[in-house]
């Protein structure tokens, strides 16, 4: 039997950052050999070893490193029969091989190109990422056999393709998932040789894991939605009533599986189980259970690294175009490409993209691979992961006591106020040590990258610009739970002045009254030295595909801006039904100079934006002493470099005078154009120019913010935010005469200013 392979490398490797910003996660090695090189050799035999790597020969964990000499495993040959194939079960043949690829597409495309059965083998690029279920959609016109295979590029695993194709058939049913025992995913309930129920982001002491291998009939492909994203589990969902989803186990396969990839290897140990390669102590135990004791002792050194004479590395994994100083200690390290190394170092990833502790949880499971049963999954996922936090800081760390990281030690957890969003924030303490739990558990069909990762991916491109952002301690992404540094609850937004505690009915004050005390001003002096620090040209740059937001076009603004406060605040709540022949014209002006578009036909612009944060406010910046933090950047994407500007200075939460505005306006021109942030007076702009970019952004945020400000505080009923609408509507009508081009918006903002102030 002939059958057609989909290989799934399109992932952005978010919980293997900073490492898979350099390599797609579909190339690291393991041991060696390339994760995808693994399933090739594996499914399309020893005479398409298309990666000659150093696998056959020695590697560099000689007596310099002080270790024995270490061999990697030779390439796998289908010549010796895979595991779990018995005599009576009809070969599997695999005919062609599909690989997607979106994230570093072409170092993907380039290894495929150059491998020995690049003719089996065919590209699909997915220009933005579609799910299992798109993914399979978009690449179906290369997969021919009915039913196909789908495997996950990162999962080692051998898959027993025999034993799961003749289950398949026998049980005639439309998709079949390939199911094995691994407590720490257990979230397919199974009998009956039927799926019958699939979790949703917890576990079950009797579920199967999905190992993300499974075989789907051409006539479920053929429904598969087109051309955009669909998460595969979405459609397996609608075919348990029908009894047409199966479950292969790993106790239908006849005999043991083994973590490699492919068929078993010679010389590597066949430890039973299966392995999702996702975050990097999983990466490292990889290595552990493919070498055993070898690696334990030395680690792995890549053949063209550099390893000083003296140095260890136990637990280690340092890979091709390192180097590591004589003497130096590595223990539970994964050191990148490019890195110079020397002195101890311990549970850290090391890149030259830049660093972070190997401290992320894999679902809620520690790196010993023990589970913690106790409590709810938040419960389970902060203490576990302060615990190791603590234990890590070592004894007479500043504020941590060591006998804290016992699982017996007293865990209060407190719920904090939320922001705009559906997240919930909660305070952990953990015997004196503090941190900020966020929990956010997100649909299975969400967009990929999803919210938490965007978080994630944005923090990191702060962190490397030198913006203080919290630090990231660990996360379960599977149950949308991240720990962070606990920033304390001071915000920018709570140095207030008189107008403050002004009543109710006196708080209708000018644009240009103050509200906010002198003290504040360094604050807003560094917020705005961060601002150029996020959009200046350089290292590293930001990539938009990290996050799943949409571009900010003018397509965008019109829907998401200025039709969200017409649909929310406008119609909404004020009950006015506007000209909106007049209204969009001026709003489609408005987008277009924003973006510094010809007109307002122009739909779209990509040359001259930056990083943008989208909600650059008091409140998303905490203040450390005399330091500025900032938060909730997950929304970030491109967008032109003067909405957080304007977003800072035309803040309705903290009213900023005309002075101050101007100083911090001048301040941002001065530092903006010495770093060459693009547009502005003196890089490339005129200032009268740049005045009315400044000015459109300003409007369009502010229409931005009064949507929100309805929905959430009116439509939704949800504290701190209702009454920071009229404020708001003094500000955008201040902008808009101060714009001159938008008469009949101006007059609809009065309009609704006077609605509310007449209830």
């Amino acid at each position: 039997m002939e059958l057609d392979l989909l290989l799934l490398a399109a992932g952005f490797g978010t919980r293997l950052r900073p490492l898979t910003q350099q390599i797609p996660k579909a190339l690291l090695p393991v041991a060696g050999v390339p994760l995808i090189e693994r399933h090739l050799r594996g499914f399309l035999g020893s005479a398409c070893t298309g990666f000659d790597s150093h696998a056959d020969g020695p590697a560099a964990n000689g007596p310099a490193a002080g270790g024995a000499a270490q061999t990697a495993p030779p390439t796998p040959s289908l010549d010796t029969p895979a595991a779990g194939r018995a005599a009576d079960l009809e070969p599997v043949r695999i005919g062609r091989v599909v690989v997607n690829a979106h994230h570093l597409a072409e170092q993907v495309r380039d290894y495929l190109d150059a491998h020995a059965c690049a003719d089996r083998i065919r590209f699909s690029y997915e220009p933005q990422i579609l799910g299992t279920g798109g993914a399979i959609a978009h690449a179906a016109e290369h997969l021919r056999s009915d039913p196909i295979a789908i495997v996950n590029c990162d999962a080692l695993y051998d898959v027993p393709l025999d034993a799961a194709l003749a289950f398949h058939r026998r049980a005639r049913v439309d998709a079949t998932m390939i199911l094995v025992r691994a407590t720490r995913w257990a979230s397919v309930l199974a009998a009956g040789g039927r799926v019958r129920e699939i979790l949703r982001g917890e576990r079950h002491p009797d579920g199967w894991t999905f190992t993300g291998c499974h075989l789907l009939s051409q006539a479920v492909v053929a429904a598969l939605p087109r051309g955009r994203f669909h998460d595969i589990i979405h459609t397996y969902t609608e075919l348990i009533p029908q009894g047409s989803l199966g479950a292969f186990t790993d106790t239908d396969a006849g005999s043991e599986t083994h973590p490699t990839g492919g068929v078993p290897e010679a010389g590597v140990r066949r430890e039973a189980g299966f392995l999702d390669v996702g975050t990097p102590a999983d990466y490292l135990l990889a290595h552990e259970r493919l070498l055993g004791n070898r690696f334990v002792r030395d680690g792995w050194i890549d053949p063209e690294a550099v390893i000083g004479e003296g140095a260890r590395c136990p637990r280690s994994v340092v890979l091709a175009g390192a180097a590591v100083a004589p003497g130096a200690h590595l223990e539970v390290c994964i050191v990148g490409p490019g890195v110079e190394l020397s002195g101890r170092q311990r549970a850290r990833l090391i890149t030259t993209r830049g660093t972070r502790e190997i401290e992320e949880l894999s679902e809620t499971e520690g790196p010993s691979g023990e589970e913690d049963a106790a409590g709810p999954p938040l419960e389970r996922f902060v203490r576990r992961a302060m615990a190791l936090l603590i234990g890590r800081a070592g004894p007479g760390a500043e504020g941590v006591r060591r006998e804290s990281a016992e699982s017996g030690a007293a865990l209060t957890i407190r719920l904090l106020a939320g922001d705009g969003s559906r997240r919930r924030f909660h305070r952990a303490t953990l015997a004196g040590t503090r941190a900020v739990a966020i929990e956010n558990p997100l649909p299975p069909d969400r967009p990929r990258p999803d919210e938490n990762e965007a978080f994630l991916a944005v923090r990191d491109y702060l962190h490397h610009r030198k913006v203080r952002v919290p630090a990231f301690y660990a996360a379960d992404l599977a149950h949308g739970l991240l720990l962070l540094e606990d920033l304390g609850d001071r915000r920018l937004a709570d140095l207030r002045g008189a107008a403050e505690t002004m009543p109710a009915q006196a708080k209708s004050v000018p644009p240009e009254a103050e509200s906010m005390p002198p003290e504040a001003e360094p604050y807003y002096m560094q917020a705005i030295d961060y601002l150029v620090q996020m959009q200046m040209p350089g290292s590293p740059d930001f990539r938009p595909e990290t996050t799943s937001n949409p571009p900010y076009t003018a397509d965008f603004i019109l829907e998401q801006e200025a039709g969200y406060f017409l649909r929310e605040l406008v119609e909404g709540v004020c009950g006015i039904t506007p000209d909106r022949q007049a209204i969009d014209a001026e709003c489609g002006r408005l987008a277009a100079a924003a973006l510094r578009l010809a007109d307002d036909r122009a739909a779209h612009r990509s040359e001259g934006l930056v990083f943008m944060h989208r909600d650059y406010q008091s409140r998303n910046l905490m203040l450390l002493g005399d330091r500025v933090a900032v938060i909730d950047f997950q929304g970030a994407r491109l967008g032109p470099p003067e909405y957080d500007l304007a977003a800072l200075l035309f803040d309705p939460y903290a009213r900023l005078g005309q002075q101050v505005r101007e100083r911090l306006i001048e301040r941002y021109l001065r530092r903006a154009a010495e770093a060459g942030v693009p547009g502005v007076p003196g890089s490339g702009g005129s200032a009268a120019e740049w005045q009315r970019i400044f000015l459109a952004n300003a409007a369009n945020r502010l229409m931005q913010a009064l949507g929100a400000f309805a929905k959430l505080g009116v439509r939704e009923g949800r504290a701190g935010f209702a009454e920071h609408i009229r404020p708001a509507l003094d500000l955008l009508r201040g902008v808009l005469r101060a714009w001159k081009a938008a008469p009949s918006l101006a007059a609809l903002a009065s309009q609704a200013r006077n609605t509310l102030q007449s209830r």
